[in-house]
């Protein structure tokens, strides 16, 4: 039985596909370069299928947690299995967040690595959230 509960799937999340989407198509320097296909369309999925534009995941536990840290979305920081510790900002609303995200709890990120239109903060790539999954409460319990 999985112990992990999805909390954010990009698939449901209409209105980011759409922000992204929009940024993509137009002319400002700003989103995300459409080498693989716009976000979240048949061809993108396509993509991240067949490996082309390849899934990467990051698991550990919940090592410290900041809700509304940003004005936005919360903040984890997550301890994986040899120590290294990383933090990621979760499109998640916030009650989901108090809900679901505790310290000492499994979390599951999977991403892909999206190419910029223009360089930002001395990077042209960008972590882009496919899913996000925490351990369930009761599964801790069992």
């Amino acid at each position: 039985m999985d112990r992990m509960n999805v909390i954010y799937d990009l698939r449901d999340d209409r209105w980011r596909i759409e922000q992204v989407q929009r940024a993509s198509l137009s002319k400002k320097p700003v989103g995300l370069k459409i080498t693989h296909g716009l976000v979240a369309t048949e061809e993108w999925w396509e993509n991240i299928k067949q490996d082309r534009l390849p899934t990467h995941v990051v698991e550990g536990n919940i090592n410290q947690l900041w809700i509304g840290r940003t004005g936005d979305y919360p903040e984890v920081e997550i301890a994986d299995a040899n120590g290294f510790c990383s933090r990621w900002l979760l499109p998640i609303e916030r009650s989901v967040a108090q809900r679901d995200l505790k310290i000492g709890r499994a979390i599951e990120i999977l991403y892909v690595q999206q190419e910029l239109k223009k360089p930002f903060n001395g990077t042209g790539m960008t972590t882009f959230l496919l899913t996000v999954k925490v351990e369930l409460p009761w599964a801790i319990l069992s």
